[in-house]
């Protein structure tokens, strides 16, 4: 955001730069997703099912725990002003070969991946966090948001919250104890969240929750930064 007096600009949308789904790292870590076989293929929204869109979503999740990128709350810039909200992200290959990424940089990294699988998703950004979220339907009308800062988070499956529809969607015997307890604390934490701050929101201040779409954004003339070419894939080989 950029202040004058009392005044704000809100600038968030320039998040969506970071939202690489061209980026060459993101076809690596789908072939890693696939290795680890919570799904054999990615499909998006063709099979109609929003069961698949969420065994999907769990697959990236799985993935992202599997190679142990946890949160790391890191957000200090070099720059310093009174004007001038701002904060560090990371960029993709920088999360990934470094295994750590603060709330923005889990978000953008997971989103790249949902939209280069076709599913559509968004950030929520709020004064002072970002979350994520995805549409479980092409005609977006089932919303689920996810609480990134909870991957690899310490939690048995008794621990969390396992709602019906992701009980139908993720079968028990792909429910990796390592994995999976984190995704559906993440879902039900992020769900409830997306609700009580935009769907449901009283108060009528954008400032409060600014959705993201980045499909939108991409319209509005808003392209992903430009990766670095030298930078070399550190890979996993889960098979």
């Amino acid at each position: 955001a950029f202040r004058k007096g009392d005044e704000a600009i809100d600038a968030s949308f320039t998040f969506a730069a970071y939202v690489n789904e061209q980026h060459p790292f993101v076809d690596k870590l789908l072939r890693e997703a696939l290795d680890r076989n919570v799904v054999r293929k990615f499909t998006g929204y063709q099979t109609g099912r929003q069961e698949d869109v969420l065994l999907q979503a769990y697959a990236l999740w799985d993935l992202l725990v599997a190679r142990d990128i946890r949160y790391s709350s890191i957000t200090a810039t070099a720059a310093s002003s009174d004007s001038v909200a701002c904060q560090h992200v990371r960029l993709i290959e920088d999360s990934i070969n470094n295994s750590q990424a603060n709330c923005v940089d889990g978000s953008v990294v997971w989103v790249s991946m949902l939209r280069k699988i076709g599913i559509d998703a968004f950030l929520v950004v709020t004064a002072d966090h970002c979350y994520a979220g995805f549409y479980a339907d092409p005609q977006r009308k089932t919303v689920y948001a996810v609480e990134t800062t909870l991957l690899g988070a310490d939690l048995t499956e008794e621990e969390v919250t396992v709602t019906r529809k992701i009980a139908k969607a993720i079968p028990e015997e792909l429910r990796y104890e390592e994995t999976f307890p984190s995704f559906a604390a993440a879902l039900d934490v992020g769900t409830r969240k997306y609700d009580a701050q935009v769907r449901k929101r009283k108060d009528t201040d954008p400032q409060v929750a600014v959705v993201i779409d980045i499909a939108a954004v991409r319209r509005a003339g808003v392209l992903p930064i430009a990766f670095r070419n030298d930078v070399e894939f550190v890979g996993y080989d889960f098979r």
